[in-house]
């Protein structure tokens, strides 16, 4: 039912099976039980809005009964790593669709967004890049034992040559590039 970090508008039967799977998660509320839950903030390269999304979900919760609150995802992750540093520093999500991600200071968002790039541009990336098919690379980035984005060179570590070497030196240079991506956007958007 999701798709780039928000419902997939081409899927007819999200919202369907995204209620059967929230109400299989949640059940029925007990007494001003309240469920908070999370959403992307606004993409800054996609014209995409998120609102009929937090729409959606907050009336599909609250017809289990609840007391529904949102947050933006990254200051929530923002609200939960920081409180060992006073509150204060950045949070980033990566999920499968977007990055979203938090500057807080003391406890307040200075600055959240989210980028329209995650792990599906990843593995798509990949495989057009590799003439592979995306459950493959899926695959190796999920189940390989070679794959070790700490290590900065992979000649000595992976197996040139093998089919998966080409798949896994890809895998390692998209991370690059979506943690450059990022970075540069955090850059502007404090420029900003």
């Amino acid at each position: 039912p999701m798709k780039s970090g928000l419902l997939n508008p081409k899927e007819k039967d999200a919202l369907p099976v995204l209620n059967a799977i929230i109400g299989e998660l949640l059940g029925k509320a007990k007494k001003d039980e309240v469920c908070v839950y999370c959403v992307p903030a606004k993409p800054i390269d996609q014209t995409r809005e998120v609102s009929y999304h937090e729409d959606v979900l907050k009336q599909i919760i609250e017809g289990y009964g609840y007391d529904v609150k949102v947050i933006e995802e990254s200051i929530a992750l923002a609200y939960e790593g920081l409180v060992d540093n006073d509150l204060t520093g950045i949070a980033i999500s990566m999920g499968a669709g977007m990055c979203n991600i938090c500057v807080m200071y003391s406890g307040m968002s200075s600055l959240s967004f989210s980028v329209a790039r995650g792990g599906d541009w990843i593995d798509k990336n990949v495989a057009n890049d590799c003439g592979c098919s995306i459950a493959k690379v899926i695959a190796i980035k999920e189940n390989s034992q070679l794959l070790d984005l700490t290590k900065s060179t992979i000649n000595d570590i992976y197996q040139e040559g093998s089919d998966d070497y080409n798949i896994i030196n890809a895998i390692r240079s998209y991370y690059g590039a979506l943690i450059n991506y990022l970075l540069t956007n955090l850059a502007n958007q404090f420029n900003n």
